[in-house]
């Protein structure tokens, strides 16, 4: 927002972004990057949401010295991905059947690459294999089956099941999900909800399969029309969909930060 008459004044309705170098530190292009870092951090800890934009007027700058500032360093931030200006543009929509699109292709956005390393250590694992066992026809079979996999993990339907199978510790976010969810969720899966901390990994799978069916049951029921859609069951009402937003957005920022954990070579940008 500089101007050359003005220099660069925050107004009374506007906050402004400061970057400090450390010196011999700083690349003129990482500024966008960073900044952009910096909104999603904002947004997923204050919810509210910036995007990067132009003043159009300067009749509201004042003289005025505002305090009121937020100080990020560098390595409290979540690298930045294309998938943040999803998910601060989601929190910008007032309906809540736009928004949950919004978030919903958060996780389209890292099923694939959270399926590849999936399909990766599991190869890996079976290549490994090959120390103790023969390299025999069942072996692989074996190989072909894993690709087979993969290749079925992609589709619409198992997107959702896919990040939360090797990104989520849905003990954790359970509690997000609304009362209505929770309640059909462990009659499904005969579970008492006050012990989800404690429930066994194949009642825990059985939860997340459930939970993704829902996921994706809601997102078609909204994306087709109403005359094509055929109801299944598993789709969350209307009242309860700003809740479920909520658990939407608390399971895209466990997505972003499973990102930042990621070597580079798997690291979505």
């Amino acid at each position: 927002i500089y101007n050359e008459d003005f220099g660069v004044f925050p107004s009374s309705n506007y906050r402004a972004v400061e970057i400090i170098y450390k010196e011999g530190m700083g690349k003129e292009e990482d500024d966008i990057m960073f900044i952009k870092s910096c909104l999603y951090y904002i947004a997923s800890k204050y919810n509210v949401p910036i995007s990067i934009g132009e003043f159009s007027t300067w009749d509201d700058i004042t003289d005025e010295q505002n305090n009121d500032s937020i100080i990020i360093g560098k390595s409290g931030l979540i690298p930045y991905c294309r998938a943040m200006d999803y998910y601060i543009e989601g929190l910008t929509i007032e309906k809540a059947d736009i928004k949950y699109l919004y978030l919903y292709k958060i996780i389209e956005y890292f099923s694939p690459i959270v399926s590849k390393k999936a399909s990766y250590e599991q190869l890996n694992n079976r290549l490994d294999a090959l120390q103790v066992i023969e390299r025999d026809y069942e072996y692989l079979e074996s190989i072909f089956n894993l690709a087979k996999q993969h290749q079925i993990s992609l589709k619409d339907k198992e997107l959702a099941n896919t990040v939360l199978n090797e990104c989520i510790d849905i003990a954790l976010l359970f509690s997000f999900l609304p009362e209505g969810v929770q309640k059909s969720i462990s009659k499904v899966c005969h579970f008492e909800i006050k012990d989800i901390a404690n429930l066994s990994p194949s009642i825990i799978e059985s939860i997340k399969k459930e939970i993704a069916g829902i996921l994706y049951a809601t997102r078609n029921s909204i994306v087709h029309a109403k005359s094509n859609y055929i109801v299944t069951g598993k789709e969350c009402s209307e009242d309860d969909l700003e809740q479920l937003n909520e658990f939407m957005a608390k399971l895209c920022e466990c997505l972003f930060v499973w990102n930042s954990r990621q070597n580079k070579g798997l690291q979505l940008r």
